[in-house]
């Protein structure tokens, strides 16, 4: 068993049952909780080793997973007296090496391999490193442009129109394979490509509108929330003398333009609004300075930093045409991506034909063909039949295929663990969304826990980060609550203190 004794936190955790996500903070042990769990289930009959998929990201935390298993079963049977559960955990510790503690992609490979006659794949296909895939792609490019070009395919000289230039293809090809490299993180991706033609009308548009204009909207209820708080203060310093009625004026000024902009129907509205848009400035106070009082300078700052707000915001609406102009530009784009739509489904079976030759699959087909497997019932069934637990580790990295993947398989035990704070591959289908959705699904029946206790940073650091971070996170501007999760420390003396230091880096200009 491991040395320390869990937190509170870590100990709901632990012994919590069903489908659980645990949303665990840097430094929070999340990595303890999920190999204490594992091992109490072994420890303890609920389950063997052969019964759980546990699902890492990198090979290094499934061997560290591993041998904290193994380490515990061997410290158990070194201990235990009774003959028949020293033969139990002996058979348990044999089963470790080949054990479904695993990578996604391992698991995926087990699957594929277990059950190619069904998938028409040769059992001993190989996996292509990121080196002979990218040889593989660089063929299949170079085919599928090649066959589009020869065929005088028009979809293909629109492209070609739109990204081919100076330098040939290479942006061209540069975008395909951004685009293919993305788009295959769906579960369905041909699919969706062929409905692209179709996703550029009318209500699409109004829907995209509304999107850009949804965070020029967040802006102007900062700016006029921001404004209302600071209107008492001004006042204060009016009575004082320190202020004047213009600051007061000023301030009411840019209320009144964000209670405008929230009151446009839509982002077209706005961008007249604030077309040619021309405020007074901030009034220039001596008294402020010469009062030496520190509030009222940091008011004076505070009412400064309005206008970069407002200067977003026009930035934001400055390129918006009228809405029949914004339309056709929507329409005309619509063919440049049905055209890269059709593209893709060239080029995906370009490369899979090179890949078929080479007897190889790449990391994404390891994920679909899995898939395409556990779509058929039978498989699933037995899959599924397999396992009484399953654990997920950074479940905030899982891509939409993986997702679907572990849903199919996956029962009544599921345990999860991520921090959406720590959601880094947006560009190929994740997204802090996914996590947060879940979690407030689960959190309705009390299966959505949270680990915030740090053991990892000195107090000041944590008080540091989470200041800053509570103002940067939030739902409105990245479907994130950080003020909701942030970090506390875990209670070692040892976390007292600490130092922050802060480095401004100076804009280009001000360098050269």
């Amino acid at each position: 068993m491991s040395v320390r004794e869990p937190t509170p936190e870590q100990r709901a955790a632990i012994e919590a049952e069903g489908e659980v996500l645990v949303s665990a903070s840097a430094g929070s042990g999340k990595t303890f909780v999920m190999v204490e769990k594992l091992i109490r289930l072994i420890l303890t009959g609920k389950a063997d080793v052969s019964s759980v998929l546990a699902v890492t990201f990198t090979n290094l935390a499934a061997v560290e997973m591993k041998e904290r298993l193994r380490q515990a079963l061997v410290a158990r049977i070194n201990t235990e007296t009774d003959a028949e559960v020293r033969k139990r955990l002996k058979e348990q510790l044999s089963e470790i090496a080949t054990s479904d503690i695993s990578t996604v992609h391992s698991f995926c490979t087990n699957v594929i391999r277990r059950y190619f006659y069904e998938s028409g794949l040769a059992g001993n296909f190989r996996i292509a490193d990121e080196q002979e895939a990218d040889k593989l792609k660089d063929r299949a490019v170079s085919a599928t442009f090649d066959a589009l070009l020869e065929g005088g395919d028009e979809q293909f000289l629109l492209l070609c129109r739109a990204y081919a230039g100076s330098r040939g293809f290479s942006k061209l090809k540069d975008v395909l394979l951004r685009s293919y490299n993305k788009v295959v993180a769906r579960a369905e991706y041909a699919q969706f490509l062929r409905s692209l033609p179709q996703m550029y009308n009318a209500e699409n548009f109004s829907k995209v509108a509304q999107e850009v204009f949804s965070p020029v909207k967040v802006s102007a209820q900062w700016l006029k929330e921001r404004c209302e708080e600071l209107s008492p203060q001004v006042k204060e310093f009016i009575d004082a003398g320190i202020f004047t009625v213009k600051h007061e004026e000023f301030l009411a000024e840019r209320r009144a333009l964000a209670e405008r902009i929230l009151a446009c129907k839509d982002i077209f509205e706005c961008a007249r609004l604030l077309e040619g848009l021309s405020l007074s400035s901030k009034p220039r106070n001596t008294s402020v300075k010469k009062s030496g009082d520190a509030r009222a300078m940091e008011l004076d700052d505070a009412l400064a930093l309005l206008k970069g707000r407002i200067d977003g915001m026009k930035k934001a609406v400055s390129e918006i045409s009228d809405r029949e102009q914004e339309f056709a530009a929507f329409s005309e784009s619509g063919k440049i991506a049905a055209a890269l739509g059709a593209l893709l489904i060239a080029f995906d079976e370009n490369y899979a034909r090179l890949k078929r030759r080479a007897g190889v699959l790449d990391f994404s087909d390891l994920e679909h063909k899995c898939l395409e497997l556990l779509s058929l019932p039978h498989v699933r069934d037995e899959v599924r039949a397999r396992y009484k637990y399953v654990f997920i580790d950074e479940y905030q990295d899982v891509n939409p295929v993986q997702e679907k993947i572990l849903s199919l398989v996956s029962g009544e035990n599921v345990f999860m663990v991520g921090d959406a704070k720590q959601s880094i591959y947006g560009f190929r289908g994740c997204s802090a969304a996914f996590f947060t959705q879940k979690f407030v699904l689960l959190q309705k029946t009390g299966r959505a826990l949270t680990l915030n206790g740090n053991f990892r940073s000195c107090a000041n650091v944590l008080d540091a980060v989470n200041d800053l971070f509570s103002q940067a996170m939030t739902e409105k501007s990245c479907s994130i609550d950080y003020k909701g999760t942030a970090m506390m420390r875990a209670g070692s003396s040892a976390q007292e203190g600490g130092e922050v230091h802060i480095e401004f880096v100076p804009e280009p200009s001000e360098v050269e």
